[in-house]
C-alpha cells in the first residue's frame, strides 16, 4: 500500500509517517519499480500501537524502547515509571487547582487591574505555584 493509503487506515497524515520512519519507529519500506515506498499490514499495526501508546502517556522515545524490549520486566519497569510520572502530576495539579481556586475567591471582580488580589498575589510572591518534595 501507498503511503496515503496508509495515512487513510490510521487517521495520520503522510509527514507523522515519515517523521515515524525516521524516528525507526517503523521500518523504512521496500520501494516498487516506480520508487513509491510500499507499506505493509504490519506497518498498520506497529502505527496503531504507537498511538495507543501515546495515548497511555508514553514518548515516542519510550515507544521506541517498548518496540526494542525483550522482556515483560523492562516493559513493567517503564509501565510503573510512567505511571509515577502520572501521580506526580496529579498531585501537581490537585495542588494548582487548589491554589488557584483561593486567588479566585480572594478577587472583588471589580476595579483597576493594579489593585487586583491576584496580581498583588503573584507579584509579592504569595504564591508558590510547587515545590518539589523529597
Amino acid at each position: 500500500m501507498t503511503i496515503g493509503q496508509l495515512a487513510k487506515l490510521t487517521n495520520l497524515n503522510t509527514e507523522t509517517i515519515r517523521y515515524y520512519e525516521s524516528l525507526k519507529l517503523i521500518p523504512k519500506p521496500k520501494t516498487k519499480e516506480s520508487g513509491y515506498r510500499n507499506y505493509t499490514r504490519d506497518d498498520v499495526d506497529t502505527i496503531n500501537y504507537i498511538k495507543k501508546a501515546k495515548q497511555l502517556g508514553f514518548t515516542l522515545k519510550e515507544i521506541k524502547s517498548i518496540l526494542n524490549f525483550e522482556s515483560c520486566e523492562d516493559l513493567y519497569e517503564l509501565t510503573s515509571a510512567k505511571l509515577n510520572e502520572v501521580q506526580q502530576k496529579l498531585e501537581f495539579y490537585k495542588e494548582l487547582a487548589l491554589k488557584l481556586n483561593t486567588l479566585i475567591k480572594s478577587c472583588p471582580k471589580s476595579g483597576e487591574i493594579q489593585n487586583c488580589s491576584i496580581i498583588k498575589s503573584i507579584r509579592n510572591n504569595k504564591v508558590v505555584i510547587y515545590e518539589k518534595k523529597n
